[in-house]
């Protein structure tokens, strides 16, 4: 399989490796012995391992709009938090901030704000993430549903209009 790209525009998949190294150092990890650590891959990314004496992390989730607003806090257990965002990754042109994620049936920015998923692994979680987020809104469930037949992933969506907080998926 070819991918053609015009001179000037990239493929990035920092997102993807990054993702898949982070599911590498829990296997070391665990290999080792260790059963309580939190592998946190620049905010975008993060596993927890828990045992017993400590049974959750606490992930904060920023505002996908506010910089100064609180922070949403969400509890992991021995899982990934992967969260794909418009907020620290855009261009702004005219004021007006585009994402880096695209929009697979108009060539523009995804719509989105943020989306964000929790799941056993890093390498699944992103990728579910990044392809939850560039879906437009009615399209969203009914994937989720999908992929939930085949991965065991909760999630959250976040949509331009109104801030509006969508769906959890199981």
């Amino acid at each position: 399989t070819r991918v053609r790209i015009r001179s000037g525009q990239e493929i990035i998949t920092g997102a993807f490796l990054k993702s898949f190294a982070v599911d590498e150092v829990a296997r070391l990890l665990r290999s080792e012995g260790v059963t309580d650590a939190v592998i946190n891959a620049g905010g975008s990314t993060i596993l927890a391992l828990n045992d017993n004496s400590h049974p959750t992390w606490t992930v904060n989730v920023p505002h996908p709009t506010e910089a100064d607003a609180g922070p949403r806090k969400l509890p992991i257990s021995n899982q990934c938090f992967s969260l794909s965002a418009r907020a620290n990754n855009h261009l702004v042109i005219d004021g007006r901030a585009y994402g880096h994620i695209l929009d697979s049936r108009t060539g523009l920015p995804a719509a989105t704000l943020q989306t964000g998923v929790t799941s056993a692994g890093a390498f699944i979680g992103d990728a579910i993430s990044t392809a939850l987020f560039a879906l437009a809104e009615d399209e969203m469930e009914e994937t989720a549903s999908a992929l939930a037949h085949h991965f065991d992933f909760e999630h959250f969506r976040v949509e331009g209009h109104g801030g509006q907080l969508h769906g959890t998926c199981s």
